[in-house]
């Protein structure tokens, strides 16, 4: 009754639009399960596995990654094993499993990742499957004990419980983005790196942002991948991305730049294949070579083409 109801709901009452994003998701990942399954640029957590990190400290940062999940699966079927011993009510060790199985489709099912985001998808899951890698980490290390007896009176081992706090202090280090600003390895914290290029905006931007909408006569407006967000709460309808070839761009049209592409005149360019979007910096002197300048506040400016 509630999947009958809720179909009803979102195919028509709601407008129909929730339903027909997500009937057209299963389509597309229909037609390509066979054809891209495993394929890293149909599913966005396999090219995500397979894809070169920027610098080393960052594919460390992917193992500790992979090194959680591993530890999950471990407690997963360690708590399957031995149900007596850790207590895990039935109900959510099935929620927990279906959770492990998302995980799964997002690294195998093409499409699947990538239309909720992987790292979305990755936390959502964590909800309820992280008290499995503190199981996975004391059941591995008792069978290392169990294994290798001298282990016991070893004076610097410890106890699982130490090893695995050590374990998700790095961990935590890495999520909050600590270790990159430290070592200023490509932070990707916003809140601790706050001048290299992120969705933050000042009010000079917001200014020129407001004007472009109001005078631009309702023309295309081109954008690079960050600036993208700023317009998208004004007017969702009119803006482009810069596409890497500046010929492509129509005529008659606008091309916005905020702070950070005034300054450092550098775009971001943002290229999607299938699932995968791949971003990189390019000279913003390629997109106003015969366009006219038409606003400019010293912290944004309008081109008109």
């Amino acid at each position: 009754m509630l999947a009958v109801l809720a179909v009803l709901w979102y195919s028509t009452v709601a407008g129909g639009t929730a339903f027909a994003t997500i009937t057209g998701i299963g389509d597309k990942i229909t037609s390509a399960l066979f054809a891209d399954a495993f394929s890293p640029t149909a599913a966005q957590g396999m090219h995500i596995l397979t894809s070169r990190s920027v610098t080393p400290l960052h594919s460390l940062a992917k193992v500790v990654h992979i090194a959680t999940q591993g530890l999950i699966t471990v407690g997963l079927l360690a708590t399957l094993l031995k149900r007596e011993r850790w207590r895990i009510e039935p109900e959510y060790l099935a929620v927990s499993l279906v959770f492990l199985l998302v995980n799964l489709a997002g690294i195998v099912v093409p499409f699947f990742a990538s239309s909720l985001n992987t790292s979305r998808l990755y936390h959502i899951t964590l909800i309820f499957l992280a008290p499995f890698a503190i199981i996975g980490g004391i059941a591995l290390y008792e069978a290392a004990v169990e294994r290798i007896h001298a282990l016991r009176t070893a004076p610097c081992m410890g106890t699982a419980y130490q090893a695995l706090s050590a374990f998700f202090v790095v961990f935590l280090l890495f999520n909050t983005g600590l270790i990159y600003q430290i070592a200023d390895d490509s932070p990707t914290s916003m809140a601790l790196e706050t001048t290299g290029d992120k969705p933050v905006f000042n009010g000079k931007e917001v200014k020129g942002a407001e004007w472009l909408l109001s005078e631009g006569n309702r023309r295309p407006i081109y954008v690079d991948g960050t600036r993208w967000w700023l317009l998208l709460g004004f007017d969702p309808d009119h803006q482009r991305y810069l596409p890497e070839n500046a010929s492509l761009m129509e005529p008659n049209s606008y091309l916005y730049f905020g702070t950070y592409n005034v300054v450092r005149e550098s775009v971001r360019i943002e290229v999607k294949e299938h699932a995968v979007t791949e971003a990189g910096y390019t000279s913003a002197g390629r997109f106003t070579g015969d366009q006219h300048k038409v606003y400019d506040n010293a912290g944004s400016a309008v081109y008109y083409r």
